[in-house]
């Protein structure tokens, strides 16, 4: 187990990057929903059937809910050295430095939370703001201290639309 200065100093260095948002840009193709789709299973012609898709009600493919919570937009790289994780990398734009952080010897996925407010589709051009929005310390009596990590993306279409907002929890001690 680390020593509680090493801890301290941790905590204090994940703190530092609280708030630093980086903005990333994906656009949505036909080729990237089709392959979501079908790693999940799902084969609802509206995420890959271009003709059955146009006469729908939403005219054109739309990408399946789950496309938020797929690991291309949360968009953080989960950098693994084995035999442990390391660290999350979250992606700078075309300006911007990648933001790196550490994690201590044990990970868990503490869940994640998603709003959807309009549908994207083939053609959208999504616009992600990524930020580590909160750090939290508690204490556990087995393991010591554990460090909240709460990871928020903000996703915008090409229109400045608010499309998704996601966060994750993430634990590590």
């Amino acid at each position: 187990m680390p020593q509680e200065q090493d801890i301290s100093n941790y905590i204090n260095g994940i703190k530092s990057k609280m708030g630093i948002e980086t903005t990333w840009k994906l656009e949505i193709e036909r080729g990237l929903i089709a392959k979501l789709a079908e790693a999940i299973g799902d084969p609802n012609p509206l995420w890959n059937d271009r003709e059955y898709a146009s006469k729908t009600r939403y005219g054109r493919i739309i990408a399946p809910p789950s496309f938020f919570g797929s690991g291309m937009m949360f968009g953080w790289e989960m950098c693994i050295n084995p035999p442990r994780f390391e660290s999350i990398r979250i992606p700078g734009g075309e300006s911007q430095k990648p933001t790196t952080i550490p994690m201590l010897t044990n990970v868990v996925d503490g869940g994640s939370e998603r709003e959807f407010y309009k549908l994207v589709g083939e053609g959208d051009v999504i616009t992600t703001v990524s930020k580590l929005a909160d750090v939290s310390v508690r204490e556990s009596k087995k393991f010591g201290k554990m460090v909240f990590l709460l990871l928020e993306n903000v996703h915008w279409n090409e229109s400045g639309e608010m499309v998704a907002k996601c966060t994750r929890r993430v634990i590590t001690y």
